[in-house]
């Protein structure tokens, strides 16, 4: 399809026409599961809570940013087509919103990785220059974006090799992330030889692998676009959810607690990775049988984060810490 002047909006209009319904969509889950857990976990501390609320609200800013830019855009070519080729402020800063969720969700993460791994420094060591590089990029590409009069601009050699370093370098800590959590749930799941805990890190294990790969696809097929149509904004179908589906996926594993702690029954877990906890009389009427706390949320169990304690058949054995 092409106008009067022989301008292929396809490439422009259509790209960002999917890619709002795309990112819409994908922030509709993230209100949805905002909202399940403020209801479901107001027990957790206040600390998590407003790391929620701030992603949540970094993450509604990013998604306005995206509607008004697009929506300034296809308005603008109603009445000029040329200004199709023109660059939208909005469109440009919203990758610095979409920074501000994906490096904290990382963060998130190698913070696990990091209580798992029994406090090794690796994986927050390995990460940090990562997570510093992708801030710096956006900087830059916003800083010199923000100038740009033509989107075509945007689809220069410099542009373009940082757009792509940043995707890759996020797409490489996300692999890194799921790889990681998978291998020390699994490990995990070797070590504790009891059947209802396997089943409990098993599910975890998914939950794990699920926390990397979506956002690692959408930067990897961000990357792909961005070399196969360079000038146009095809890429963007990929690149705009990026900030809310980083929001999915860390609302996922907080509020994965409820569905795993139906999966799992008789499976007292240590604070640092998950609570599952039986009362036993009526001293521990408050820790009735299946509450859950992911890492860092709760040490209601005592101080002694070293072992865990299953329950098998009333019989209490000591097994790993998670």
């Amino acid at each position: 399809m092409s106008d009067s002047v022989g301008i292929q909006v396809g490439p422009f209009y259509g790209a960002l026409y999917f890619s709002s319904i795309l990112s819409v969509g994908f922030y509709g889950v993230t209100c949805m599961q905002t909202f399940f857990y403020f209801v479901h976990y107001q027990e957790d501390p206040l600390r998590m809570k407003s790391f929620i609320a701030i992603i949540w609200v970094l993450d509604t800013i990013h998604q306005a940013l995206v509607v008004s830019g697009v929506y300034k855009y296809l308005m603008a070519g109603l009445v000029n087509p040329l200004t199709i080729l023109n660059v939208v402020p909005e469109l440009v800063f919203e990758l610095l919103l979409s920074t501000l969720v994906s490096v904290p969700t990382q963060a998130f993460f190698v913070y696990r990785i990091y209580i798992f791994s029994d406090k090794s420094l690796l994986a927050p060591i390995v990460w940090l220059p990562l997570g510093i590089y992708q801030i710096v990029a956006t900087l830059i590409y916003v800083g010199k974006g923000a100038n740009a009069t033509q989107v075509a601009t945007l689809g220069d050699p410099f542009f373009s090799a940082l757009s792509v370093s940043y995707c890759a370098v996020a797409a490489a800590v996300d692999i890194l992330i799921a790889f990681n959590l998978t291998f020390l749930l699994a490990r995990r799941r070797i070590a504790v030889g009891f059947k209802n805990s396997a089943r409990m890190l098993q599910l975890l294990t998914v939950f794990a692998i699920n926390s990397g790969v979506w956002t690692a696809l959408f930067a990897l097929l961000t990357i792909v676009l961005l070399r196969a149509y360079p000038g146009n904004l095809v890429y963007s179908v990929f690149d705009f959810p990026l900030a809310s589906i980083y929001c999915n996926t860390l609302l996922a594993n907080m509020n994965a607690r409820a569905y795993i702690k139906g999966q799992s029954t008789s499976v007292f877990a240590s604070a640092d990775l998950v609570t599952n906890s039986r009362g036993s009389g009526s001293s521990n009427s408050k820790h009735q049988a299946n509450e859950i706390k992911f890492a860092g949320l709760s040490s209601s169990q005592g101080t002694d984060q070293s072992m865990s304690l299953s329950t098998i058949d009333g019989e209490r054995r000591k097994v790993p810490a998670l």
